[in-house]
């Protein structure tokens, strides 16, 4: 794939592609369960990601080639944070940094957006999306066992970082991610 990917905020008018990608996608997550899948799918028509960024444009993220979205971030204000509900990428486009991309979008826009940290969570066995998130910065908090659709998860957060204010000289060093912690799932998922 040579084509040029641009990553930008859902148009009204790809409500009903992106919606039809993000179904593809989670009908084609093999960790997740029947009723997760239909639930999740159930969750994101083209009509609610139009009413989404209706309300909060960056709540769509899409990744473009030419007119074709390849790519898709969904997320949402929580109280003050950002929630990484779900991030995909057409099967034909993977291995080429476009989901990278996606959270780096996505991570750009939390302090614009008022937020001071991101959240999200995982399927346990999802090692590629925790690999990705750890290289991004995010850290994984807990295991959540037999939980959303019977099935374990581990929830993540990202601290955003804060802007510098002219004679601000507080210390801001980022808390270390538990690499032991990210091991452990990790090897309990292969």
């Amino acid at each position: 794939m040579h084509q040029t990917i641009q990553i930008r905020r859902m148009r009204p008018s790809e409500g009903l592609a992106v919606g039809r990608l993000m179904k593809r996608v989670i009908q084609g997550c093999s960790i997740y369960n029947d009723k997760a899948k239909k639930s999740e799918v159930a969750k994101y028509s083209a009509a609610e990601l139009k009413e989404r960024i209706a309300v909060d444009p960056d709540a769509v993220l899409v990744a473009a080639a030419g007119r074709k979205v390849v790519g898709f971030c969904v997320n949402g204000r929580d109280d003050g944070l950002l929630l990484l509900e779900w991030y995909g990428v057409d099967p034909a486009w993977r291995q080429h940094g476009i989901g990278r991309q996606l959270l780096e979008k996505l991570i750009a826009s939390a302090r614009r957006r008022g937020s001071h940290k991101l959240w999200c969570d995982t399927h346990i066995a999802n090692t590629g999306s925790a690999k990705l998130l750890c290289s991004l910065g995010f850290q994984p908090l807990c295991t959540l066992h037999n939980h959303w659709y019977g099935q374990d998860f581990v929830l993540w957060e990202k601290m955003v970082p804060r802007m510098a204010v002219v004679g601000d000289d507080e210390n801001h060093s980022e808390v270390r991610r538990p690499q032991a912690m990210v091991r452990t799932l990790i090897r309990r998922a292969v």
